[in-house]
């Protein structure tokens, strides 16, 4: 049975899988826990279809756990590391797969 949610919009923690590029064509996985809003289907066609990727992303992304610095200190979640992390390519592409995946059961394969 469904059960209708209190708010069509709510906040959720799931994996996101970085594939990083190292030398030899091949990837390095690692792993973060990324906190993520689920928004409603309102306020996803409400975004600018030109640049719904970032307004995706900066909407949904209210949180992140497990990464680390250079220096392998806790990088914090707040607006300004938020943004340092959206403009890494392959991340950004991590973390629209994992919400992806946070919204539907269906994992895409690689």
């Amino acid at each position: 049975m469904f059960q209708l949610p209190a708010n069509n919009e709510f906040e959720v923690k799931w994996p996101v899988k970085v594939k990083v590029p190292v030398d030899g064509g091949r990837h390095h996985e690692q792993t973060f826990t990324a906190k993520f809003k689920i928004l409603d289907h309102d306020k996803i066609e409400s975004l600018d279809i030109a640049a719904i990727d970032d307004e995706l992303l900066k909407e949904s992304v209210v949180g992140f756990e497990g990464i680390t610095d250079a220096d392998g200190l806790e990088v914090p979640y707040s607006d300004e590391n938020k943004a340092l992390i959206l403009n890494i390519v392959f991340v950004r592409l991590a973390l629209m797969q994992a919400y992806s995946e946070a919204v539907i059961k269906h994992k895409r394969k690689n």
